[in-house]
């Protein structure tokens, strides 16, 4: 989940499924996915919410004057050579959430789309 500007928020859901199983498997696993890890799912429903109150909260006299912490599981990451892309120990991680931001921060930055750091590996 990512914020997408003043009261938008962007959610993705992944399943991996064995590519050999029949549409019909897939497709439950895909419903299912929905049913509990989404929006309207029983699972991660609240984190929306956390977002929405983060900014809320921020629009205060005082607390617009701070900074927001994202350090949960800061300097977590596994160098796994097995598993691809970035990976982090422990489930409660806030790694994507200081990727967005910083990904953002590199784009505002930098003078032209060359001189974007690859950051691809190196998120902690």
């Amino acid at each position: 989940m990512a914020p997408r500007g003043p009261d938008k928020i962007e959610l993705y859901t992944w399943v991996i499924v064995n590519k050999s199983a029949p549409q019909e498997i897939k497709d439950k696993w895909r419903k299912g996915a929905m049913m509990t890890f989404s929006p309207t799912g029983v699972f991660e429903m609240d984190d929306g919410e956390n977002w929405e109150y983060c900014t809320k909260t921020s629009r205060g006299m005082v607390t617009r004057y701070q900074d927001l912490y994202v350090g949960l599981g800061m300097n977590t990451r596994i160098d796994d050579g097995v598993l691809p892309g970035n990976v982090f120990k422990g489930q409660l991680n806030e790694c994507n959430a200081r990727a967005f931001y910083q990904r953002w921060k590199d784009l505002l930055q930098a003078p032209t789309w060359a001189d974007v750091p690859d950051r691809n590996g190196t998120m902690r």
